[in-house]
């Protein structure tokens, strides 16, 4: 079925600064080049748009000309923490303008995450609420300490508790880009019968090392 996703960028501080350097937003920009691709690859009629989770917002409707995506993505600024909420107004308005039956949100979380779990719950409940469709995350870049620190917790918690979560874990260190290790995941976009993302159902998830 044809689909309308948001990505949610991270554009905080966090991606550009002392901790994460260009790297990070270069490792980002590749995985989001090759989702966007093949997003539009999977189905003829499906859209693609983006907006910030960050201090400085940025948008871009849901459509399927890589000219109007990159080069508004190319005007991204980075600054503050990596909020999750900041996402919700403009990609909850965009997915609901449209049309397509399949409403996904497509998180890229590489900075620190402040957000507390309360707020992910409400989050997760706002999502359920306006029946988003599918919610995917992208745990990559800056962790805690180890595997089982805060922030692989409370993003694994709020997948769990949305529609037809699916998480990748692809923290700083692992052995492949975040764009192979994306392209490996269930969260990549299938083709029509070959295994759709559409198609995943439950909280499948998938490690990295």
């Amino acid at each position: 079925m044809a689909e309308v996703t948001m990505i949610c960028v991270d554009n905080s501080g966090f991606m550009c600064g002392t901790y994460g350097g260009k790297s990070l937003m270069k490792a980002q920009t590749n995985a989001i080049k090759l989702y966007f691709s093949e997003k539009l690859k999977a189905r003829p009629d499906n859209t693609v748009g983006f907006t910030t989770m960050g201090a400085l917002y940025l948008g871009c409707e849901p459509c399927r000309d890589p000219k109007e995506f990159w080069s508004t993505f190319d005007c991204l600024e980075f600054g503050g923490s990596l909020q999750l909420l900041n996402c919700f107004v403009f990609a909850n308005y965009c997915l609901q303008s449209s049309s397509l039956p399949i409403k996904r949100l497509a998180i890229f979380a590489g900075g620190q995450l402040t957000t507390s779990f309360p707020r992910l719950e409400y989050f997760a409940t706002l999502l359920r609420k306006v029946n988003i469709t599918a919610v995917d995350v992208v745990n990559f870049g800056i962790q805690d300490h180890n595997r089982s620190g805060r922030k692989n917790t409370l993003l694994q918690a709020f997948v769990a508790a949305v529609n037809n979560g699916r998480y990748l874990y692809a923290p700083t260190g692992s052995h492949k880009s975040l764009a192979k290790n994306l392209s490996r995941s269930l969260i990549m976009p299938r083709v029509d019968g070959e295994g759709s993302a559409s198609c995943f159902r439950g909280g499948g998830g998938h490690k990295t090392r």
